[in-house]
């Protein structure tokens, strides 16, 4: 309610929400809930109905914890004056996939740094990229064939909410404290990299179960939405004015003229084509290299390599009208894994 211009706006945008609920989802006669965060109305019907939710199944008894990183940050002062054991390592904030993270175990990144080599160069040594001898990058790499090194470090604090941890389990957002560079984790470098255990004081070495893969080109099924969710009433609301009174029927959003259908239809994916790729906590573009509108696949070249597994979902997104707008979902078949150096 706090992003809606006029009552009539947050009416008909209620009565589209529940429209497409019960005509094109499987999820007919779902709550929705109007709420103001800022004047914080209708927050205790919220709370009261989450609790109720089920808790979602949690694989725990696993050897080799996941977190998806979702953000990286450095937590030490700057200054002149302070001391270097007091220097912190770079910390990682996410969610755990599976199993259970322990203060102390060693973990790496994936896919870490990513070195590609230069055209007439041999394939970079892995202790020349760790020494910086040969450059490497953390996202957005030149176009080539990419390698990777994960980046190992070691667990040195938990917390959650505030509260010192001895281990972790799936659920809510944990921040995990490492030994690693804070250069590296710096405004969010790591965003979008998996953390993996690789030595657990659990379950001992967990080096050779290599559950994720790195893929840099993926092949994707996909299934696309019929019209882009709400941009029909963001188009009434433009040719009314942004000061405008006048009532938008829920008749007019439900059925919008040919103007805004034309505007709202998706268009089927092109070769050739960027689109924006989300998996996990990583969203990066991804080109369109080979497409089937009969099959529903899709095969692209991806910018960044992401970590994932086959079945795993992803989202697809598309730049319109300046921003990105979500065009549908799929699952991944297949892909083109990475090479480890």
């Amino acid at each position: 309610m706090d992003l809606v211009q006029n009552s009539d706006l947050a009416t008909a945008q209620q009565d589209l929400i529940r429209h497409y609920l019960d005509t094109k989802t499987s999820y007919v006669g779902a709550p929705i809930i109007p709420l103001s965060a800022q004047l914080e109305i209708n927050i205790p019907y919220l709370l009261e109905y989450l609790v109720h939710v089920p808790l979602p199944k949690r694989v725990i008894r696993i050897p080799g914890a996941q977190l998806h990183v979702l953000r990286s940050f450095d937590v030490s002062l700057p200054g002149e004056t302070l001391e270097a054991a007091a220097l912190c390592g770079g910390v990682v904030g996410g969610s755990i996939k599976q199993g259970v993270l322990c203060k102390g175990d060693v973990v790496e990144f994936l896919p870490g740094l990513i070195a590609v080599p230069r055209p007439g160069m041999p394939v970079p040594s892995r202790d020349a990229v760790l020494s910086g001898e040969e450059i490497s990058y953390l996202s957005a790499p030149p176009p080539g064939i990419p390698y990777c090194i994960p980046i190992r470090t070691t667990v040195r604090s938990l917390q959650a909410e505030g509260n010192s941890l001895e281990f972790a389990i799936p659920g809510g957002l944990i921040a995990v404290g490492t030994s690693l560079d804070p250069a590296l984790t710096r405004q969010n470098k790591l965003c979008g990299q998996v953390l993996r255990v690789v030595q657990s004081r659990l379950y001992g070495d967990c080096s050779d179960t290599r559950d994720v893969e790195v893929y840099h080109e993926v092949d994707i099924h996909f299934y696309l939405l019929k019209e882009l969710l709400g941009l029909a009433a963001q188009v009434q609301h433009t040719r009314r004015g942004r000061n405008s009174k006048a009532a938008i029927r829920s008749n007019t959003i439900h059925n919008p003229p040919q103007e805004a259908t034309a505007l709202t239809r998706i268009q089927p994916l092109r070769e050739g084509e960027t689109i924006l790729f989300s998996i996990g906590t990583l969203t990066t573009a991804a080109t369109v290299l080979r497409t089937s509108r009969a099959a529903g696949r899709a095969f692209c070249r991806l910018e960044n390599p992401v970590c994932g597994n086959v079945g795993d979902k992803v989202v697809l997104s598309r730049y319109i009208w300046r921003k990105a707008r979500l065009i549908g979902w799929g699952t991944v078949k297949r892909g083109v894994s990475v090479n480890y150096l």
